[in-house]
């Protein structure tokens, strides 16, 4: 049975379905194929046993009153974490640690969350752990896109530090849940980071990775 995924999108600040298109190409690219949807409601236990991947490619905090402000109904991000404890993957990419206060179980799964951006600039990538199938073969690089700083937890491990303002900011790391696995991407605010060839490669392998190909 081929490798099959499904892409999340959704945002007020970013580019979700031009960005989910491009995860999308990349993930046929490692041959895996990938239904993309902006509905939390694709994440029902009878869609997720069929699934090898989810990627986030949206953020779970809006504004005010929006009722698409709750990105997940409280059922949906208990079957989405009890999917990945089981051994499903989990890539998120650049707002995917974007959630509202009351998620209860998704912090501890993705390992992170946003706290705040400094402004969008040109800024080196450093390549922490090279060694990783995640970065294999990754140089660092520079990259136009939104400086994420994210409260990270401690029980994943950093693979990649964005650097500005004289510091090194946790910029992709790797854990486990479970059985399953996660990976988080910080880069992807537009196509200037989502087209960048090292993004794209890590992107790559991080898929792989999470369905535990590599």
């Amino acid at each position: 049975m081929a490798t099959q995924a499904i892409i999340l999108v959704g945002s007020r600040w970013h580019i979700p379905w031009e960005g989910g298109e491009i995860l999308s190409n990349l993930l046929a690219e490692e041959g895996i194929s990938s239904t993309r949807t902006d509905q939390g409601s694709i994440l029902e236990p009878e869609r997720l046993a069929e699934t090898d991947l989810v990627v986030f490619y949206c953020e779970g905090r809006w504004v005010g009153d929006d009722p698409a402000s709750r990105r997940l109904t409280p059922a949906q991000e208990a079957d989405l974490v009890a999917y990945v404890e089981k051994g499903g993957g989990f890539l998120g990419v650049h707002g995917a640690t974007v959630f509202r206060e009351e998620y209860a179980l998704y912090p501890e799964m993705i390992g992170g969350r946003f706290v705040t951006h400094a402004k969008f600039t040109e800024f080196p990538v450093r390549i922490v752990d090279r060694e990783h199938p995640v970065t294999q073969g990754v140089e660092d690089y520079t990259v136009m896109d939104e400086p994420y700083i994210v409260d990270r937890t401690t029980d994943s491990d950093v693979l990649l530090a964005g650097v500005w303002d004289g510091e090194d900011h946790p910029f992709g790391w790797v854990k486990t849940h479970g059985k399953g696995r996660v990976c988080y991407l910080a880069n992807g605010h537009d196509r200037r980071s989502l087209d960048h060839p090292s993004v794209q490669r890590l992107l790559r392998s991080a898929a792989r990775w999470c369905v535990g190909a590599t």
